[in-house]
């Protein structure tokens, strides 16, 4: 699968899988911790500005991942996935 197409699937499902996420610990009970214009477990005011941040950070993403050679995020995620690797056998192994 090109990775364009398979970075476009995972925000997909990363959509799928954070809406009912966010549902969830909205409709938790407050703790008495949370700041004001809070619903749940999440800051009313932090949401009204990170969601049109990242709004236009996926934009702007998209087009810059087109820019690139499509070798380059290939292997960004392969260094990605050895570096996960390492640090889970680190773990395991104490």
């Amino acid at each position: 699968m090109p990775i364009l197409r398979a970075v476009g699937a995972a925000s997909v499902f990363g959509l799928v899988i954070a809406v009912p996420g966010t549902a969830v610990v909205m409709a938790a009970p407050p703790h008495p911790a949370m700041p004001p214009f809070s619903l749940g477990y999440v800051s009313l005011p932090a949401l009204a500005v990170i969601v049109p941040f990242a709004m236009l950070a996926t934009g702007a993403g998209a087009r810059f991942a087109h820019r690139l050679n499509q070798g380059l995020p290939r292997r960004g995620f392969a260094v990605l996935l050895v570096v996960v690797a390492a640090r889970m056998a680190a773990t395991a192994l104490g």
